[in-house]
């Protein structure tokens, strides 16, 4: 059955920010990601597929000196 989900938690005072996202189709295809701010200001992004035999894939990806929450 299909479904997807997405939630984000973003609190600059804290300097909180992270979230996810994900859907799945009937035929069980998978597709998500999700992002988390490091305490050394890295920006983690990871993006994944699961579908049929292939298991879980992800690509990992990292950004120094991140900004999320925008400039001010």
């Amino acid at each position: 059955m299909p479904y997807e989900y997405k939630y984000d938690v973003v609190d600059q005072e804290k300097l909180l920010f992270f979230g996810a996202n994900e859907a799945g189709d009937a035929q069980g295809k998978v597709v998500g990601g999700y992002q988390v701010l490091h305490p050394d200001g890295r920006l983690m992004t990871v993006e994944y597929t699961v579908d049929g035999d292939s298991g879980f894939v992800p690509r990992i990806k990292f950004e120094d000196n991140a900004n999320p929450f925008g400039k001010k």
